[in-house]
C-alpha cells in the first residue's frame, strides 16, 4: 500500500512520544491524507495534543493515550537506562493495542498507522509500522531481531520516512530481515510547502528533545550568545533569562525558522529532515549525548551540516 492510494479512508495514527519529532513529522503526513479525502484519527498524549491542535485545528479527531514512560540520561546507555524498567513498557505496549482496537471498532477505522509504537496495531484492519529506523543504531543483535520481528509479526507493511537513494537516515532506513511490503514516503517535513522567507538573517536555537539534553543545549546556547555578544532566537518551552537569547512565542515557531541564516539544534532525525527543506546558510548540530542515533546521523551527514561532538564545542565555534 501506497500513500498515493489512500484515499477516503478513516485512518487511526499515533506517534511516538520520544521528544516531539514523531509528531511534527507526521504533520505533513497527515496533511497530505487530509487532502485525499481521508478522515483522520490520532490517538496521542496532552503535550502532543497541543502541537496538533496548532496545526490541524478542528480537522482530526484527538484521542487520549500516554506515552512510553522512557528515562534519559547523560552518562548511561539508554538501553541500559531502561531495561529494569521494561515491566512499566511492557504494560503501556499492550495498553496501546487495546486502545488501538477500542478505537477502531468505536470509529469503523479502515487503517492505522503507528509512528514507530510496536504496540499500536490492529489485527482487525490493515496496520502501518511508519519509521526511519528498519534498522536500530545499536550492536545488541537481541534488541535488534526483537525490534524486526515485532514490525514482522503485527504490522502488514512499513512506510519508511526517507528517500531509497540519496538517503538521509543511511544503513537506519535499509530494510534489512523486514519480511511485509514497503514504501518509501520520502522526507517529511512540515516547511515543505511554506512560502520561503526571501530574507535570512537569523541564528535560531531548536532546543529540541527531552529533559536534560534540552536543558544542556539551551545552557551552551545561552553562554555562545553572551560570550560573542549575538542575539539568538531560541525555539523552546525553557525558561531564556539573558538579553542575548530572544523567547519565540509559540505562533512564530515556523515565521522564524523560515527567516534561519543559522539554525543550532541537536542531530534528530525530524530536524535533518526541516533543515534539509528550509536550507539554511549553515546548521550546526550536536548530538545528544547517548543518543547513538544522532551521533550515527550527524556522522551520515557531516558533509552537508557543521556536526559538532559536545555541547562544549559550541564556543569554539565560529
Amino acid at each position: 500500500m501506497t500513500i498515493e492510494t489512500v484515499r477516503a479512508k478513516r485512518i487511526l495514527l499515533s506517534p511516538l512520544n520520544w521528544g516531539q519529532g514523531h509528531v511534527y513529522r507526521s504533520i505533513a503526513l497527515i496533511q497530505l491524507l487530509l487532502s485525499q479525502d481521508n478522515i483522520l484519527f490520532i490517538a496521542c498524549n496532552d503535550a502532543q495534543k497541543e502541537i496538533f491542535k496548532r496545526y490541524l485545528g478542528k480537522e482530526v479527531t484527538l484521542y487520549q493515550l500516554e506515552g512510553y514512560d522512557f528515562k534519559f540520561s547523560i552518562n548511561n546507555s539508554l538501553v541500559i537506562k531502561n531495561i529494569f524498567r521494561f515491566p512499566i513498557l511492557l504494560k503501556q505496549h499492550f495498553n496501546d493495542h487495546q486502545k488501538c482496537d477500542k478505537i477502531v471498532e468505536k470509529e469503523k477505522i479502515d487503517l492505522v498507522i503507528s509512528d514507530h509504537r510496536y504496540g499500536f496495531y490492529s489485527r482487525n484492519v490493515s496496520s502501518i509500522f511508519m519509521t526511519h529506523q528498519c534498522q536500530l543504531p545499536i550492536s545488541n543483535k537481541s534488541i535488534q531481531k526483537l525490534h524486526q520481528r515485532l514490525i514482522n509479526k503485527h504490522f502488514s507493511s512499513v512506510w519508511i520516512i526517507d528517500n531509497e537513494d540519496h538517503s538521509l537516515a543511511g544503513k537506519l532506513s535499509k530494510p534489512v530481515n523486514i519480511n511485509i511490503p514497503i514504501h518509501y514516503l520520502g522526507l517529511l517535513s512540515r516547511f515543505k510547502n511554506a512560502i520561503k522567507s526571501t530574507k535570512k538573517d537569523k541564528i535560531v536555537a531548536v532546543i529540541s528533545g527531552p529533559f536534560p539534553y534540552n536543558q544542556l543545549l539551551l545552557d551552551v546556547v545561552k553562554e555562545y550568545a553572551q560570550s560573542n555578544k549575538t542575539e539568538i532566537y531560541c525555539i523552546t518551552n525553557l525558561e531564556c533569562n539573558t538579553p542575548f537569547l530572544i523567547p519565540v512565542a509559540v505562533d512564530e515557531h515556523d515565521s522564524i525558522l523560515l527567516q534561519a541564516k543559522i539554525i543550532i539544534s541537536h542531530s534528530g532525525y525530524t530536524t535533518l529532515m526541516d533543515i534539509d527543506c528550509l536550507k539554511p546558510e549553515r546548521a550546526i548540530l550536536i548530538p545528544a549525548p547517548q543518543q547513538l542515533e544522532q551521533q550515527y546521523l550527524a556522522l551520515h551527514n557531516d558533509t552537508k551540516f557543521t556536526i559538532l561532538k559536545e555541547y562544549k564545542d559550541l564556543l569554539q565555534s565560529k
